[in-house]
C-alpha cells in the first residue's frame, strides 16, 4: 500500500496537477458549467411536454401546445452550440487574460459564418411541388452535430485573438473617445485577420465533397470519434477513472471539461432524434452515464447522508434526495 501511495504521489498527482492548470481543460469545464441553466431551465416545460402516456403529445398537439414546447425545447438545445461557443471562448478569454466578450462575440461570428447558410426544401407554387433553396441555418449544424466544430472554433479564434492583440495591432483612438467605442473599434484589424482566415477555410472545405467543414466533419470524422468515446464501454471506463481519481484525492475536474463536452453532445442528440420520432442514437450510453455517475454515485451519497449523525448533514441529504 505504501509502494501504491508513493507511486500516486510521484507520479499521478503532478500529472493530475498539471492538467487542472491547463488552461484549454479549465476554459472547456467552466464553459459547459455557464451553460448548464439553459439546459436545466427547461427541464419542466420538456418533461410536461413529452410525459410517457400514451395520447399525451397527440393532445397537445391537437390543441395547439405541443409546437410550443418544441419551440422551448429547440431554443435551448436545438441551437445549443452557439451557447457553447460563446461560454467558452468567454472562459478560454479569461484564461488568456484577453477580452473576453470581444473574443466571445468574434468566436459566435466565425462559427456560425463557418455553417452552410442554404437550407433545401420544398415549397408549393401553383399547386405543385417545387424544389427551392432558401437563405437558414440547420439547426443539426447549430446543435449536437455542431458542437464539436463550435468548441473548436472557440478555442481557436480566441486563441489567435489574444495572439493577435499582444501584436499590438490596434487603432489607436483619442483618450476624448468613450472606453466603450475604443473597445470595440480598436480591433478591427484584428478581427478581419482572423475573419480573412475563417473565409480561407470555408472557401477550402467547399471545394471538398462535403461542401463544408461541419459536414465534413460528420461525414470523416464524426461517426468513429462518437463510436470511440460515446460507447458504452468508454463511458464504464471515464467513469471508472473518475472514481478511482476521486478515491486518491484528486478531483474530478481533471476530466470533467472533456466528458462534459461528450455528455452533452449525447444529450442534444438523443433530443433532436425523439423530436424526430427517431431512434436515440445513444440510448445506452446516456442511460449508463446517467446511472453511474449522476444518479448512481449520487443516490450512495444522499442515502449516508440522510443516515448521518451530522444534523447539517442530515438535512442536506433530504433536500438533495428528490433531485
Amino acid at each position: 500500500m505504501e509502494k501504491l501511495e508513493a507511486f500516486l504521489s510521484s507520479k499521478l498527482l503532478p500529472m493530475s496537477q498539471k492538467l487542472q492548470q491547463n488552461k484549454v481543460l479549465a476554459a472547456l469545464m467552466e464553459g459547459f458549467i455557464r451553460t448548464s441553466p439553459i439546459t436545466l431551465g427547461i427541464a419542466f416545460i420538456t418533461i410536461v411536454g413529452n410525459f410517457p402516456i400514451p395520447g399525451w403529445t397527440d393532445y397537445l398537439t391537437k390543441i395547439g401546445i405541443f409546437q410550443h414546447v418544441e419551440a422551448i425545447t429547440n431554443g435551448a438545445t436545438g441551437v445549443f452550440a452557439l451557447y457553447v461557443v460563446y461560454s467558452l471562448a468567454y472562459s478560454y478569454a479569461k484564461q488568456l487574460g484577453s477580452n473576453e466578450r470581444n473574443s466571445a462575440i468574434i468566436s459566435l461570428a466565425s462559427f456560425i459564418m463557418l455553417m452552410p447558410q442554404t437550407v433545401a426544401t420544398t415549397v408549393m407554387q401553383d399547386g405543385q411541388a417545387v424544389e427551392q433553396t432558401i437563405g437558414a441555418l440547420k439547426l443539426d449544424f447549430l446543435g449536437g452535430q455542431g458542437l464539436f466544430i463550435g468548441m473548436l472554433t472557440a478555442l481557436l479564434v480566441t486563441r489567435f485573438y489574444a495572439f493577435l492583440s499582444r501584436k499590438n495591432i490596434m487603432i489607436k483612438l483619442p483618450d476624448s473617445v468613450p472606453p466603450m467605442v475604443t473597445q470595440s473599434l480598436a480591433p478591427v484589424f484584428v478581427v478581419t485577420i482572423i475573419f480573412v482566415v475563417v473565409f480561407v477555410i470555408r472557401v477550402l472545405f467547399g471545394f471538398t465533397s462535403s461542401g463544408s467543414i461541419l459536414q465534413f466533419f460528420i461525414d470523416v470524422i464524426n461517426a468513429p470519434l462518437n463510436s470511440l468515446v460515446a460507447s458504452p464501454l468508454s463511458i464504464i471506463i471515464i467513469m471508472e477513472l473518475l472514481a478511482v481519481l476521486w478515491f486518491f484525492g484528486i478531483h474530478n475536474a481533471v476530466l470533467q471539461g472533456p466528458l462534459g463536452a461528450i455528455s452533452m453532445t449525447m444529450v442534444v442528440s438523443n433530443i433532436a432524434a425523439y423530436q424526430q420520432g427517431q431512434a436515440l442514437p445513444y440510448l445506452i450510453p446516456s442511460v449508463i452515464y446517467m446511472g453511474m455517475y449522476a444518479a448512481g454515485f449520487m443516490g450512495f451519497v444522499t442515502f449516508f447522508m440522510i443516515r448521518s449523525k451530522s444534523a447539517k448533514m442530515k438535512q442536506l441529504g433530504k433536500l438533495s434526495f428528490i433531485p
